[in-house]
């Protein structure tokens, strides 16, 4: 995010809810679990499944880039089925 922006945030939730603190905040930063997705991507993963005909091409694509996250390369944690 840029900074100009992540001030501009800062303010609003400061006139928004004066009694918030970082602290009750989520971040993927902070916290396990969490990541950002572009707000289009369910409708893409959507597509992407529509378009499979009945493959499961979106979990695969969410389990590799949850795997690549922060790695040069993806490594799937079982064994496909053939």
């Amino acid at each position: 995010m840029e900074p100009v922006n992540r001030q501009r945030q800062l303010e609003l939730r400061k006139n928004l809810w004066p009694e918030a603190t970082d602290e009750w905040l989520w971040s993927r930063h902070t916290h396990d679990g969490f990541t950002s997705l572009p707000k289009g991507m369910p409708l893409i993963l959507s597509l992407m499944d529509d378009l499979s005909k009945g493959q499961p091409i979106s979990s695969t694509y969410l389990e590799l880039r949850r795997a690549a996250s922060g790695a040069d390369v993806a490594e799937p944690s079982r064994h496909c089925a053939q």
